[in-house]
């Protein structure tokens, strides 16, 4: 085989492998931004679900304080957590810190409101499955209905019951032992687990979900950087197998070459005794004529 056509094959074979690992390196990027996202995704899922969960706890918490203390601040901040989880007031930033905690006096902002929206959108936006959802809204349905449950207590402690319409227009005498009792019975208990009970349910199918997607970006980018490495260690190859083929058969002959040339100091019988058939067997051949 030529010589100039043994190193065009080496040297196509190298430029598609590089041009391989070019276009390989480009799917193992964009491979890692899908998995940055998927991960942040998951991430945000859980912020999401775990809001609905805490959201439950701080409303029980500040239903309860009223009804103990009277105090309308709790009663205040109760409302706020139900108008920013239904997207009436604005979110405050970071809202899955610890935030109502650290409010004392009503009015205290941990960090400042960001914009409004419904945790309901939240949710649609990070692209939770139907079954998720349903989970969600079930969960969501059994916390509308305690705090039904927990108005009720509250306007008791001010003396108002239901006039049978949805509102609080019946006065009577304040009432806030039946209020407490209301908000620690078993029952509120029940209720309280019927909340939690499609939230666990909900992190167990997310996990599963967010998890299995998360693993499928890993792998593929394993498989991705498995290629591009076996590709640059072929390249590797070929490129010191061409510079071994150089050697053997052009740097040798050559080297030949020229000691006999100095050797000969102008002896025209001299012969190269290069058989092969390549470049530099022709080049001998034509010298030999010579």
């Amino acid at each position: 085989m030529k010589i100039r056509t043994s190193f065009g094959l080496i040297n196509s074979s190298i430029v598609a492998l590089l041009v391989a690992i070019a276009a390989f390196t480009s799917l193992l990027f964009i491979n890692q931004q899908n998995l940055i996202e998927a991960q942040e995704n998951r991430y945000q899922s859980y912020l999401a679900a775990d809001e609905l969960r805490q959201s439950s706890d701080d409303l029980t918490r500040l239903a309860r304080a009223y009804v103990v203390t009277g105090d309308d601040r709790y009663e205040k901040m109760y409302n706020d957590v139900v108008a920013i989880r239904s997207g009436v007031k604005a979110r405050p930033e970071e809202y899955h810190k610890i935030y109502w905690d650290l409010v004392v006096n009503y009015g205290d902002a941990p960090r400042p409101a960001g914009r409004a929206k419904a945790l309901d959108q939240i949710m649609k936006e990070l692209g939770f499955s139907e079954a998720e959802f349903e989970k969600l809204h079930e969960s969501e349905r059994n916390s509308d209905n305690l705090i039904k449950t927990e108005v009720i207590a509250m306007n008791a402690v001010k003396g108002l019951f239901a006039d049978g319409a949805g509102n609080y227009t019946v006065k009577g005498d304040p009432d806030p032992q039946t209020a407490a009792r209301i908000l620690h019975d078993t029952g509120y208990h029940a209720e309280k687990a019927k909340i939690m009970k499609p939230i666990n349910d909900f992190f167990g199918m997310l996990d599963r979900r967010t998890s299995d997607t998360v693993e499928l970006y890993v792998k593929r980018g394993d498989m991705y950087l498995t290629a591009i490495i076996s590709m640059a260690v072929l390249v590797a190859l070929l490129a010191l197998w061409s510079l071994v083929l150089f050697v053997i058969r052009v740097g040798r002959p050559l080297k030949m070459i020229n000691g006999l040339l100095q050797k000969s100091e102008g002896d025209l019988t001299i012969r190269f005794d290069i058989t092969t058939k390549n470049e530099m067997g022709e080049m001998a051949g034509f010298f030999n004529d010579f």
